[in-house]
């Protein structure tokens, strides 16, 4: 008798889990039924205009669970370079819970405020500096002054800018965890790229310009544009190199702007 009181009750409680497991599956087809393949769903508010990073950069926190991205707070007028003001919002991932990070300083839409996720809690961008705050808008480091890479590694981001002893534009590498600054070099160091292709257009080499900044999936090596000359795609020479400084190769103009 006991055992079939045993079979009834584990019967009854199979039915009761299967149950269970049909409605959460309705509640989540319910929750993301908009999100199909091909559907395009609206991140930013319907009345402002709004982007994420920018180029291959991931909008979405590194656990996947949140979206970060700039909220415009007014439109250009003439081109893309105008600058205007702006918000950091975030929101989960299922497009719930909106909450504005920080105001920031008016910046050019054409590259939004370069946000990117340093960890779930925090997130760095760029206005007329360098900044990294945690969502409730509090600076985690001072401000730091250059241009920010496209993506963060284990805790660093990349920037560029110019060395205020050489006056030449410089590779920095920044440490959150240990706010520590690493200089990896400078235009001097691809010099040689002038003896690899030919023009008789390159600027002198105080004039070049370290751009667009990224590391390797590994973190184990970076790349770059590297602009030599005239402002056309002819003098914007695609570079990598090991994060150490070694291995440097010179992959020739015109690498757009995904590296």
């Amino acid at each position: 008798m006991k055992m079939v009181r045993f079979i009834i009750n584990f019967r009854y409680l199979s039915l009761i889990l299967a149950v269970l497991i049909i409605s959460c599956k309705k509640s989540i087809q319910d929750e993301t039924k908009d999100f199909d393949s091909g559907n395009q769903i609206r991140v930013g508010p319907e009345d402002f205009n709004s982007s994420f990073s920018y180029y291959n950069t991931t909008p979405e926190s590194p656990d996947g669970n949140k979206i970060a991205y700039v909220k415009f707070l007014a439109e250009t007028k003439e081109n893309r370079s105008e600058k205007v003001q702006a918000e950091i919002w975030v929101c989960n991932s299922n497009l719930s819970s909106y909450k504005k990070v920080v105001t920031i300083n008016p910046l050019e839409v054409h590259n939004g405020a370069r946000v990117q996720w340093i960890d779930n809690q925090t997130i760095a961008y760029q206005d007329d500096s360098i900044r990294i705050v945690d969502l409730n808008g509090v600076s985690v480091i001072k401000a730091l002054f250059g241009r920010l890479g496209h993506e963060t590694h284990d805790g660093r981001i990349l920037y560029s800018a110019i060395d205020l002893e050489t006056n030449y534009s410089t590779i920095y590498e920044y440490s959150i965890k240990n706010q520590q600054i690493t200089d990896l070099g400078d235009v001097m160091d691809f010099k040689d790229l002038v003896n690899n292709f030919n023009s008789e257009d390159y600027h002198d080499p105080a004039q070049w310009k370290i751009l667009h900044l990224q590391y390797s999936p590994d973190g184990s090596k970076i790349a770059f544009r590297l602009d030599v000359g005239p402002s056309n795609e002819k003098f914007k020479h695609l570079v990598t190199m090991d994060i150490n400084g070694e291995n440097v190769y010179y992959f020739g103009h015109k690498p757009m702007h995904l590296v």
